[in-house]
Order: C-alpha cells, then sequence, then structure tokens
C-alpha cells in the first residue's frame, strides 16, 4: 500500500521537471527567434538585402550575378 503514492509521487515529480524542461526550451526558442527577426527588420531598412551570412560587404553571396559578371570580364579581357 505504500508504494502507490511513492509511485503517484515520482510521476507528478516527472511531469513537473519535464514542464519546466518544456517552459525553458519554448524560452529559449523564443528568444532566438525574436533576435533573428530583429536582425532581419533592422537589415530591410538598408539599401541592400538580408543576407544572414554575410562576411563582408563585397562578399560574393550578397552580389552573386555581379561577381560572375566581374569575372567573366577579367578573363575576357586579359591581356
Amino acid at each position: 500500500m505504500m508504494l502507490m503514492p511513492l509511485a503517484t509521487a515520482a510521476m507528478f515529480f516527472k511531469i513537473g521537471m519535464l514542464i519546466q524542461y518544456t517552459e525553458r526550451a519554448a524560452e529559449s526558442s523564443l528568444v532566438a527567434h525574436s533576435v533573428f527577426f530583429s536582425e532581419v527588420l533592422r537589415n530591410q531598412t538598408r539599401s541592400r538585402p538580408f543576407v544572414p551570412a554575410m562576411k563582408h560587404r563585397n562578399h560574393v553571396e550578397e552580389r552573386p550575378f555581379r561577381a560572375a559578371l566581374e569575372v567573366l570580364q577579367r578573363k575576357a579581357f586579359r591581356p
């Protein structure tokens, strides 16, 4: 008879721990999403489009067509 309350207490403890873990995961996910979207909104106010992996302002990912055109022009007009 003593095992039933102990099993019930253990079950409620596990449920409580699961709820705490879920709440912490939801909070960290919310923080990550709010940081990402604030970066998106901040970058939308600039003249150039949002590039998540921008390393440098002249990076190839930001201007792929212009960079490819410059490479082709250099190859075409090489002495």
